[in-house]
């Protein structure tokens, strides 16, 4: 029941599913079906909104091409909600100032005019078979509309980990820095700015002390 075998078909357009399709809570992983058995899922298609669905048709496109609508087979009601999903990752931190540190012959200090942050970053791989990077690099820090990246000091600092690749379930925390210009960091932001796109904050997930 790979999601990829159907279509939308609306008028004279053929929709395929949407990748968030795969990050939505009530999405199930594609199986094979035997004979007899059945399987539900949901899928999601991104259309015009103006677009008008009620000739709009599901269609079977994979193979074999003998799978035909039954109008009598039961669809259990699935509660697919308007939500996103957890995403293929999630992460959460706590940012702290800080006036740099020593680490043996490294020696780092802001700049003046400048102050250091420091993000203690908890990253999870909820589902992402190509693995996740705990790469510094793929997160900012945004304050006041403005991304700051991350610093080159990150990778001296004594409590920097290795960077390392999470498989699916794979949990891992890390400190990043970032110099910025001094300012209340107040509404201060960490954001992900990697791929896959659909890597968000949970706010629930513990941010471990590293």
């Amino acid at each position: 029941n790979h999601q990829y075998n159907f279509k939308l078909q609306a008028g004279d357009t053929r929709y395929s599913p949407d990748m968030d399709t795969l990050i939505h809570p009530a999405y199930k992983n594609f199986v094979e079906i035997k004979k007899g058995n059945t399987a539900t899922s949901i899928l999601i298609f991104v259309v015009p909104e103006d677009i008008n669905l009620y000739d709009a048709e599901l269609r079977w496109t994979g193979f074999p091409k003998d799978i035909v609508l039954d109008n009598s087979l039961a669809v259990p009601e699935i509660d697919a909600g308007n939500a996103p999903g957890k995403g293929f990752g999630s992460y959460n931190y706590v940012l702290y100032k800080s006036n740099g540190f020593v680490n043996g012959y490294y020696d780092y200090s802001p700049s003046v005019g400048n102050m250091c942050v420091v993000a203690n970053v908890t990253l999870l791989n909820n589902s992402y078979s190509d693995k996740l990077s705990t790469n510094p690099y793929n997160f900012n820090l945004r304050i006041n509309n403005v991304e700051y990246e991350t610093a080159s000091a990150t990778f001296h600092n004594p409590d920097y980990k290795d960077t390392v690749e999470l498989a699916p379930g794979g949990q891992y925390s890390f400190v990043i820095l970032y110099e910025v210009p001094s300012q209340d960091i107040t509404g201060a932001e960490l954001v992900w700015d990697s791929y896959p796109d659909q890597v968000y904050r949970d706010e629930s997930l513990p941010v471990s002390s590293v």
